[in-house]
């Protein structure tokens, strides 16, 4: 009996992380990370100082997090408590026999947990009624444009001396310092997605987005501030 209970204290506790990791996945973590976080946040484990700040900063990813945290301290206990039990369960039932079981088991879990079919049907079943219980899969507007990830989103007004000055956009270099520049204010007149041709003159104000390094660069003379982004529905 105690070797039962043990595992399916163990499958359950596969569920919940994998679980975990599919609607960590859906803030917009990648696969990998999502796993790494969901498994260290069930057993109450650290990890690094980055990783915790993505966690963090995010409304959905902190309580995606603090909801294994609880559920991995009842879990992790009871998990033992079966494990020590199926160990010394008397009977006709020997210790060892009971450890080859229960080592059995838990690689039959392992092994449909990630077994293909099974894998590809429970991800997309999972995520589905992730989306529609809790609204996950909207990723906000940062997370889709990695601005916590060496990128910005910014609105730069030129000044007098601005090295961009008195130059068409296709002068610049843009794409190959991984600078985009997404619109152009001038004169109170907005121009979304200019052409490459436009010459930029002082006053101008550019909504740009690339690489934090090649903004700084780029626009040093320059005003510059930076466009908060998220999404509706973020802090939810």
């Amino acid at each position: 009996m105690a070797v039962l209970l043990f595992i399916s204290i163990l499958a359950i506790s596969f569920t919940v992380v994998r679980i975990g990791a599919l609607a960590l996945e859906l803030t917009g973590l990648d696969w990998d990370k999502a796993k790494f976080q969901a498994l260290s946040a069930f057993s109450n484990t650290g990890y690094s100082t980055r990783e915790a700040e993505q966690v963090a900063s995010h409304p959905a990813r902190r309580k995606i997090v603090s909801c294994l945290m609880v559920l991995g301290n009842a879990g992790l206990i009871t998990l033992v408590g079966a494990f020590v039990g199926s160990v010394l369960q008397e009977g006709a039932l020997t210790p060892l026999i009971n450890i080859l079981y229960l080592l059995c088991g838990s690689i039959v879990i392992v092994w449909l947990f990630h077994l293909g079919p099974v894998s590809r049907v429970t991800r997309g079943w999972v995520q589905s009624w992730l989306r529609e219980r809790y609204g996950l899969g909207h990723l906000p507007a940062r997370d889709i444009l990695r601005l916590d990830q060496g990128f910005e989103l910014k609105a730069v007004t030129l000044a007098e001396g601005s090295k961009v000055l008195n130059r068409g956009l296709n002068q610049l270099q843009l794409k190959q310092n991984q600078v985009q520049v997404l619109a152009i204010e001038r004169l109170g007149e907005f121009f979304p997605i200019p052409r490459g041709d436009v010459v930029l003159v002082e006053k101008d104000t550019l909504i740009v987005y690339g690489s934090s390094r090649a903004l700084e660069t780029l626009f040093a003379s320059d005003a510059e501030k930076v466009i908060n982004v998220v999404s509706e529905g973020a802090d939810k």
